[in-house]
């Protein structure tokens, strides 16, 4: 669980828009923390594309004070995936480390957060050349009959 202001200072500070020495103007806050709003909020309408429950977004943050209830594992990734989206606004181009840590944090997020889908099946495959199917189709190759 992170406040939100912590996460939007490191995804500026990701990109390169601030660092220790020059911190964030509160322009600048309020314009990542509106990107952070929508990411969250895009999110959770579409709960099949991430799984919101892993991620235990109950509540997006009204206040950029507020508590981002997040899991544990998707701290790093909420920084990173905004950081992916601050760039447009603030027309920064991602380094080589920021490309990375976006790669890294889609992989955690479909390894954490996506839903576990059914497996479906078709309703039949075509027989192989050379199966042998007395009883109808088999979907894996027969031995040879000669």
């Amino acid at each position: 669980m992170t406040v939100a202001t912590k996460i939007v200072n490191d995804a500026l500070t990701l990109i390169g828009v601030v660092s220790p020495i020059s911190p964030p103007e509160a322009e600048q806050q309020s314009t990542a923390f509106s990107v952070l709003v929508d990411m969250l909020n895009r999110w959770v309408k579409d709960e099949t594309l991430i799984g919101v429950d892993a991620l235990n977004l109950a509540v997006v943050p009204s206040a950029i004070s507020g508590d981002i209830n997040e899991a544990s594992w998707a701290t790093g990734a909420l920084k990173a995936l905004l950081a992916e989206a601050l760039c447009p606004y603030f027309r920064v181009e991602p380094s080589p480390r920021l490309n990375l840590l976006i790669s890294e944090a889609h992989e955690t997020l479909l390894i954490h957060g996506a839903p576990n889908p059914e497996p479906t099946w078709p309703r039949n495959l075509p027989v192989g050349q050379g199966n042998y199917a007395p009883y109808g189709q088999t979907f894996f190759p027969g031995p040879d009959e000669t």
